[in-house]
């Protein structure tokens, strides 16, 4: 068992030599006792040395027993060593309720008896050792806690990447299969003018055909995508300017998944004209000159 520090803290010599005499007369446990004849000194002894448990004198000169226990508690050094009152004048239950609200564990009065001494200060030093472990057992579990979520919270940022990686090969895709299907309707134009009225009819059926084609990727899945892994990206843009639309927000995620307008413009069939004056407008509100700018002030958004 290790020894224990105690520290005494009384006016009177005879006192301290009472109680050091009765504490280290026992082996089992062994106490080092430590003196202070005034509260300021014990306050000093206290905040340096941190004992496991101060025994106070309730009346002292300058500063009292109930001004010490204060004075200990106010001190995020020494607020959490235990303190027994002892005391041969306030001994009502008034009293004791006093040296408790204080702020003291326990309270003993004078004349002290050695086996009740002893026991009193066996049990604080008991509960506040639990008290300790408890503690110390709580901070261990809400670190393993914050560890635990901090792994869930990666693991999740991980799988919501992978998913965003995919939905953008997806769009690159349906960029490949719009200047495909683009290309495709160019070469059949030009077969227009060697056609009769029958062939340009077929060809007519065609050009419907191939301008109902359908991604089977949705653009609504990527923007999902987005804003799971960039969940306050659109707060931050709309405190820039809370004049920016929908569709502006929408242009701004994709700047910043590295979409150009002319790939925009394909995915969204819209005109490439529409959606350069669209960033202009982006421009403008974020202050921008160029979309080079508008992306790197995006990207600070993410």
């Amino acid at each position: 068992m290790s020894i224990k520090t105690l520290l005494i803290v009384d006016d009177d010599p005879m006192n301290i030599k009472v109680i050091n005499e009765l504490l280290l007369s026992t082996q089992n446990p062994k106490y080092e006792v430590l003196n202070a004849s005034n509260a300021m000194l014990g306050l000093k002894i206290a905040e340096s040395v941190q004992p496991n448990l101060i025994i106070t004198d309730w009346e002292m000169p300058n500063m009292n027993g109930i001004e010490f226990i204060k004075a200990l508690k106010k001190n995020n050094k020494t607020n959490e060593i235990p303190v027994i009152m002892a005391s041969g004048i306030m001994t009502t239950s008034e009293d004791l309720d006093l040296a408790l609200s204080a702020g003291a564990e326990d309270y003993i009065r004078k004349p002290i008896d050695k086996i009740e001494l002893l026991a009193r200060v066996r049990s604080v030093i008991a509960i506040n050792d639990q008290v300790k472990k408890i503690r110390e057992q709580r901070e261990i579990i809400f670190i393993q806690q914050e560890k635990l979520h901090a792994l869930e919270v990666f693991q999740l940022k991980k799988e919501l990447l992978k998913n965003l990686k995919v939905a953008s090969s997806k769009v690159n895709l349906m960029i490949l299969n719009e200047r495909e299907k683009t290309e495709l309707i160019e070469k059949i134009g030009k077969l227009k003018p060697y056609l009769n009225e029958e062939g340009k009819a077929i060809l007519k059926s065609h050009f419907i055909e191939i301008k109902q084609w359908k991604n089977q990727f949705s653009l609504t899945e990527l923007e999902n995508k987005f804003d799971e892994i960039n969940s306050t990206f659109y707060e931050r843009l709309v405190e820039i300017n809370p004049s920016i639309t929908k569709n502006e927000k929408i242009l701004s995620a994709y700047m910043v998944m590295g979409i150009s307008p002319i790939e925009i413009s394909l995915i969204t069939k819209r005109s490439l004209n529409s959606i350069n004056v669209a960033f202009s407008r982006l421009r403008e509100k974020i202050e921008q000159p160029t979309n080079a700018k508008l992306r790197v002030e995006l990207q600070k958004l993410k």
